[in-house]
C-alpha cells in the first residue's frame, strides 16, 4: 500500500512539473520565439512574465486539485523539481543572465505555490 501511495505522489509531482514545463515552453519558445532575455523590449519582458505567471498558476492549481488530500505535499515536491531545474539552468546559462534567470524561476515558483493555495482553498470549501 505504501509503495502504491508513493508512486502516486511521485507521479502527480512529475506530471505537475511537466504541465508547468510544457506551458513555459509554449509561452516562451513558441509564442515569444525565445526572445525573452535581458535587454529585450518591455513588451516582450511583460509577455514573458505573464506567461510565467500563467504557467505557475495553472500548474499549481492542477497539482492541488489532483492531489487534493495533501496539496501542500504535492506542491512541495514540484517545488523541489523546479529548484533542481533552476540549478541546472543557472549553472548552464551565461553568468550575466544569473539574476534574470533566478528572478524568472522565483516568479514561476511563487505563482505555482499561489495557484496551488487558491485551488486547495476552493476544494476544501
Amino acid at each position: 500500500m505504501f509503495v502504491v501511495h508513493l508512486v502516486k505522489v511521485l507521479a502527480v509531482a512529475l506530471a505537475g512539473y511537466l504541465v508547468i514545463a510544457l506551458l513555459q515552453a509554449l509561452f516562451l519558445e513558441l509564442l515569444l520565439a525565445g526572445q525573452v532575455e535581458p535587454g529585450a523590449s518591455w513588451g516582450i519582458l511583460t509577455a514573458g512574465v505573464v506567461g510565467t505567471m500563467i504557467s505557475g498558476l495553472v500548474g499549481g492549481s492542477l497539482i492541488a486539485m489532483v492531489g487534493r488530500e495533501r496539496p501542500t505535499v504535492y506542491i512541495g515536491l514540484v517545488l523541489i523539481v523546479l529548484a533542481l531545474d533552476t540549478i541546472y539552468v543557472l549553472t548552464n546559462a551565461p553568468r550575466q543572465h544569473l539574476a534574470f534567470n533566478l528572478a524568472g524561476a522565483l516568479t514561476l515558483m511563487g505563482a505555482t505555490v499561489f495557484g496551488g493555495w487558491v485551488a486547495a482553498r476552493r476544494t476544501r470549501s
